[in-house]
């Protein structure tokens, strides 16, 4: 089965702080390119023959294989993460205040490990670990850098294609933007009483995915066909209503 384009689950036009044309952008070309080259690799996995591949090849496309998968997982995380009110569920600022000491020593930890990767590429995350059931900042330098047993619950793209079209090498106005429009909408779905659950991996993710009402459906549908396809379309983007 082909891994598919999921419609964008944020209004990139309301992004107070992102503009449309970034959101879009990403969107369209880093995040459908990944899905375009997880398929990609898994069509040369699948036209392999096992017995005769040397192992380097088989090596090689895995380990590639496993990267477009968290490049995919990461991507649709980020943009579910984005549209929120900056304000966060009281279940989850009790979460940040017993693993952090308070939801401010969270939000420095985690805006200076953005600021870390200032100049480079990466992902901050809030991940979960079912195992000890905490709460933790990490840092990971591509897209399969995480805990074994994490659930990521908060993503920040710290690629230079995430903000360079708005911001150029000003990271830090980015992160600035980003934390202002995305905790409300990551700590409505990503309860720890949910995050213990058998599976939590992609909650976050399926709660979010589907948060657009009806009237944005058409401009949805016209952005993941755009994206689906190798080449641009001219095709002119349906306005939302």
């Amino acid at each position: 089965m082909r891994q598919q384009i999921a419609p964008i689950p944020c209004r990139p036009w309301t992004l107070n702080g992102l503009s449309e044309r970034l959101i879009v952008s990403h969107y369209e070309n880093n995040y459908g390119g990944a899905v375009r080259s997880l398929n990609a690799i898994r069509d040369d996995l699948r036209a392999l023959d096992l017995a005769t591949a040397p192992g380097y090849l088989v090596r090689c496309l895995k380990r590639e294989e496993l990267n477009a998968m968290g490049s995919v997982a990461l991507h649709e995380l980020y943009f579910g993460n984005l549209g929120g009110d900056g304000k966060l569920t009281a279940g989850m600022a009790s979460a940040l205040e017993d693993q952090f000491g308070s939801v401010d020593d969270w939000r420095r930890e985690f805006v200076a490990a953005a600021s870390a990767m200032r100049g480079g590429s990466g992902w901050v995350l809030l991940n979960y670990s079912r195992r000890d059931r905490r709460l933790s900042n990490v840092v990971g330098f591509d897209h399969t850098q995480s805990g074994v047993d994490a659930a990521p619950v908060l993503a920040l793209d710290m690629y230079e294609h995430a903000y360079a079209i708005d911001f150029g090498a000003n990271a830090t106005a980015y992160v600035d933007a980003f934390m202002r429009i995305s905790t409300g909408a990551w700590s409505a779905s990503a309860s720890p009483k949910r995050l213990v659950r058998s599976r939590t991996l992609h909650q976050p993710i399926r709660c979010l995915r589907f948060r657009l009402k009806n009237s944005q459906q058409n401009w949805r549908a016209t952005i993941a066909c755009r994206c689906s396809t190798p080449a641009r379309s001219t095709t002119t983007r349906a306005a939302p209503t």
